[in-house]
């Protein structure tokens, strides 16, 4: 039987896994940390449950690197260690760029804190990156648990999944409290083009166990949406300008 949840929320450690909840139709909605990388799981309860104050100020953010994957620059906040390398285009300034990308992360924000408070359960979906070593040891999920509850009480759960080297079959899966369940498997999807990327089909063997509740309407609104996305982006020839329209219109 699937467990139902109101809100189902990616925060981390990177857009693998927001890209793995949407392959199993358990987020339709763009949130904050979807798209993110760096700092670490602890920090990132931290910022959710003081309502993202200050986890965007300009004076904090510090240029890293290029991204040629997206024709971007990736900025650091020196404060969180958070990452954002999909914001940020290499053909604009970055004060031109920032107002614009404030707005969109206000709006993201404003939507998951208004969902978490209608929200009869919420679930945290944290997975690791597969070239991570260093595995969350219970005692600190059980630390996060508790600040995660006094923010939003009984009702949010924590599924933490971590990479190793040992077989699907050989898995760890258990409930390190009742709010908060521990999966380690190999999920990783060895490329030649990106090391680090996941295996969807492996992480599909524990995310169909859950289920987002939606009314009916809503299914259709989303069928519809996700058809017309798809139809328009055939005539968009750049790969990299019909992946940036798939996301701009996934918002």
């Amino acid at each position: 039987m699937k467990k139902q949840y109101d809100l189902i929320v990616s925060i981390g450690a990177a857009c693998p896994c927001t890209t793995a909840l949407r392959a199993q139709h358990l987020q339709d909605f763009s949130y904050p940390f979807d798209w993110l990388f760096g700092s670490t799981l602890s920090t990132r309860a931290d910022i959710l449950v003081n309502d993202f104050k200050g986890w965007f100020d300009k004076e904090d953010l510090t240029f890293v690197r290029e991204v040629p994957d997206v024709n971007g620059m990736c900025y650091m906040n020196n404060k969180t260690g958070l990452c954002y390398n999909h914001d940020f285009k290499k053909d604009k300034t970055f004060d031109a760029q920032y107002p614009e990308i404030k707005a969109k992360y206000d709006r993201r924000i404003a939507r998951l804190l208004e969902k978490a408070e209608t929200a009869e359960n919420i679930l945290l979906v944290y997975i690791e990156k597969p070239n991570c070593t260093e595995q969350v040891p219970d005692n600190e999920l059980l630390k996060i648990e508790k600040v995660l509850q006094k923010r939003f009480g009984n009702k949010v759960d924590l599924l933490y999944l971590f990479r190793n080297t040992d077989s699907f079959k050989n898995k760890t899966d258990v409930f390190v409290s009742p709010h908060v369940r521990k999966v380690i498997f190999d999920y990783q999807l060895f490329t030649k083009k990106n090391e680090y990327s996941v295996n969807k089909r492996k992480l599909k063997a524990v995310l169909k166990h859950y289920k987002l509740n939606r009314p009916l309407i809503r299914q259709i609104q989303i069928r519809i949406k996700s058809f017309l996305i798809h139809f328009c982006a055939l005539f968009i020839l750049n790969k990299r300008k019909r992946k940036d329209f798939k996301r701009k219109w996934k918002e």
